[in-house]
């Protein structure tokens, strides 16, 4: 039978071989794939591990005593009935069973485990053994967390523009206002104060506006290259006065590059980052600041976020309090907008928010680390600036003039407010409500109308479309387009070209002047 002869061989070397090169290789398998091996015993109750799970994922005989009931001691206390239900299950239906919880691992890190399991049966059918495989899931997890966390501020992202939009048209109208009886030497002390009051509230309102903004990313700030330990120093009057006679502020600055980012954005993430820590010291204590120079990606704090870290010399600033500290459940939601751990009305949950947004646009990284009861410390690492030399911003100069403008608005408070700054500067000024009235205007008066003042969300004929006729009618005049979305949305909204001139509101009486002033000297 000489077709039965291949089949033999099979047998015979299947036969041959070695168990403990099986077991070798087994073990070569479990430690390429970073995973651990494991076996309970239904009758006794131990619960043993093999030696990649000590390396692989952190599971130590000593740290459970050998046992099920004490491995399940190492599991989060939130995961635990879930893990202890879906055994349980498993073996009275003498099933398959997969599921991934988190674990205290002997270094106190918590790290996700995924355990894939069989249930094994005597003879008679009755469950003896649960055999099965553990793999470190944690980089996954994290990473896909990190996605969702990206995804949340997306969408927040979109709500915030909206917001700004509408919530900047107003401040503008009230900022506006604001500034016109402020800048009268005729007004009684008592309403100058009322209304310091009132734009006091509009600034901060807008601030908000801008906080939302900045941690979605959609306000996008040009940087400048900065001395991190100068800007530090010249702010420190400003941090000490924010945190009270009870706290202290201690500067340790031995970095010697500089870092790229909004001088601006800089000191709010300090304000925010000190203010923070403020608030963790009910009683009074002491807020840290260093600076160092250093090189990531560094392994500990990379596998620790679950972020890919772009390799390279970074900028080291870290702020740390003496405070309360926090618990691992509130440190994974730091970040998240609108999460606080104040009283209501103490917090609006966008300060650190805001931080992260800023750090990120700067490309930059920023972890925690904190301990209850021994403190908190915030760790922002910006890339180091390449070039030495410090971008200066222009600013003041010249803003009156007398040229004709036309101001495009449809809504009649913030076409006074711009039609009445530019008129105090000296300008003529014509108004209309929409692009339509805006050419029917420019068909009377066009020669003499040099620069056209113009909102870009409008009925009718809106911003966008009046900008492209004027480019076709008069490609000499300058137009320029205002509007409560960031620059970053309008284009992306597709309601303005990039690089075509922009205001955002609010926007001061001075800042529309300037503006009109730089445009019109361009063309000249």
């Amino acid at each position: 039978m000489p077709d039965e002869q291949p089949q033999a061989s099979v047998t015979e070397s299947a036969s041959r071989i070695d168990p403990r090169r099986a077991r070798a290789s087994l073990h070569l398998a479990l430690a390429a794939g970073g995973m651990g091996a494991w076996e309970y015993d239904l009758d006794t109750g131990a619960l043993r591990w093999s030696r990649e799970a000590s390396r692989a994922l952190g599971i130590r005989t000593e740290d459970y005593g050998g046992t099920f009931e004490g491995f399940l001691g190492l599991v989060h206390p939130e995961d635990v009935e879930r893990v202890r239900s879906t055994h349980a299950r498993a073996v009275i239906e003498s099933t398959d069973y997969r599921v991934e919880f988190r674990i205290f691992q002997g270094d106190g890190e918590v790290a996700w485990l995924n355990l894939a399991a069989r249930v094994l049966a005597d003879g008679t059918g009755r469950p003896t053994r649960v055999v099965g495989i553990g793999a470190d899931v944690t980089e996954r997890r994290r990473s896909e967390e990190h996605l969702r966390q990206v995804q949340r501020m997306e969408s927040l992202g979109q709500l915030a523009g909206g917001m700004a939009h509408e919530a900047n048209n107003q401040m503008a109208v009230v900022l506006g206002f604001s500034d016109f009886v402020l800048r009268r030497d005729d007004i009684h002390a008592e309403v100058r104060a009322d209304v310091e009051q009132i734009r006091r509230a509009a600034e901060r309102t807008a601030a908000i506006t801008q906080q939302l903004l900045t941690f979605s990313r959609r306000q996008v700030v040009p940087a400048e290259v900065l001395d991190l330990n100068e800007v530090i120093a010249s702010f420190e009057p400003v941090l000490r006065r924010s945190l009270g006679e009870r706290s202290k502020v201690r500067l340790r600055l031995s970095a010697e590059r500089r870092v790229r980012i909004g001088r601006g954005q800089l000191e709010q993430v300090l304000l925010n980052l000190v203010l923070n820590a403020g608030d963790a010291m009910p009683s009074g204590g002491t807020v840290t600041i260093d600076t160092a120079e250093t090189s990531l990606p560094s392994a500990r704090e990379g596998r620790r976020s679950g972020i890919m870290i772009l390799p390279g010399e970074y900028v080291l600033l870290a702020i740390g309090d003496s405070g309360l500290g926090m618990d691992r459940e509130t440190m994974e939601r730091i970040f998240e907008p609108f999460f606080t751990t104040k009283d209501v009305g103490k917090g609006t949950g966008l300060g650190l928010a805001a931080v992260y947004g800023i750090v990120k646009q700067a490309e930059g990284y920023v972890f925690a680390q904190s301990t209850p009861g021994r403190g908190t410390c915030l760790r922002v690492y910006l890339p180091a600036a390449e070039s030495e030399q410090t971008a200066k911003a222009a600013r003041g100069g010249e803003t009156r003039g007398t040229e004709l403008v036309l101001v495009v608005e449809d809504q009649e408070e913030m076409r006074g407010i711009a039609a009445r700054t530019l008129a105090e500067e000296g300008y003529g000024v014509l108004q209309a409500g929409n692009g339509q009235e805006a050419l029917d205007l420019l068909e009377l008066e066009g020669r003499g109308v040099a620069l056209v003042v113009s909102d870009l969300a409008m009925p009718q004929v809106d911003g966008r479309i009046l900008g492209d006729r004027l480019r076709d009618l008069r490609p000499d005049m300058p137009v320029l387009f205002m509007s409560g979305y960031p620059e970053e949305d309008v284009s992306r909204r597709g309601l303005l070209e990039e690089g075509r001139p922009f205001i955002q509101k609010p926007f001061s009486p001075q800042d529309l002047a300037r503006k009109v002033r730089e445009l019109l000297d361009e063309k000249a």
